[in-house]
């Protein structure tokens, strides 16, 4: 069943920027559109939420050559990557998260057992806490020596409220945005905060050209 969106969303979320042509990279789950630029040939990849699912990354590395950071916190993913992607070319993972700072941070489980991804914040399908690191972008660039790329993943339930704007702040360089919107976590006001996400992307220079039908995935371009 085609789940339904509300119109705020829809007129938020719309596309800004019509771009010649988008592919979907990845499975229906885990994948998102991206604008396909020669620029991304053997370029880098910041992945934030594996989960377990790295077809992205994958269509990334097998269809561009590109070099992919794979950021996730979650144990469960932590350790489905050791099982399942130790021996994969051009992928490289790091057992933290990123957020608007440095240090341990309470990390809510989901509720389920059989789901695997986790949040920063409380809502209704999270279960115990557990403590976990987590980092800045402006921590992580000056750790693993990058300052640009071709596409930044963010896929952070809930949490891209806060880190969209430090990661604005911190001087990264990247023409691609793909980011899961996860609205729906935010108590209050969540359509105002949306818009002023969005608007602070533009400001920046970002604009939205593709959007998924549920309205959850959502690409954005620099425009140069």
């Amino acid at each position: 069943m085609k789940k339904k969106v509300n119109f705020i969303v829809k007129f938020i979320l719309r596309v800004q920027f019509r771009v010649p042509r988008v592919v979907w990279a990845g499975s229906s789950y885990g994948g998102f559109y991206i604008v396909p630029l020669k620029s991304m040939y053997n370029g880098k990849a910041f992945s934030f939420g594996i989960g377990a699912d790295i077809t992205f990354d994958k269509y990334l590395i097998n269809k561009w050559g590109m070099k992919v950071y794979g950021f996730d916190p979650t144990p469960k993913s932590c350790n489905w990557v050791k099982q399942c992607c130790a021996d994969i070319n051009n992928f490289s993972f790091y057992e933290y998260g990123i957020s608007d700072e440095d240090g341990i941070k309470d990390f809510y489980l989901p509720r389920n057992p059989r789901d695997i991804s986790g949040s920063l914040i409380k809502n209704a399908n999270t279960g115990r806490k557990i403590q976990i690191p987590f980092k800045t972008m402006a921590t992580i660039m000056q750790e693993i020596s990058i300052d640009e790329i071709d596409i930044l993943k963010l896929d952070i339930e809930g949490s891209e409220l806060e880190v969209i704007p430090d990661i604005l702040k911190s001087g990264l360089k990247f023409r691609q945005l793909c980011v899961e919107i996860h609205y729906r976590f935010w108590e209050k006001h969540k359509y105002l905060y949306l818009f002023k996400m969005i608007r602070l992307l533009n400001k920046a220079n970002y604009y939205i050209v593709a959007v998924s039908e549920s309205y959850e995935e959502i690409t954005l371009l620099k425009r140069d």
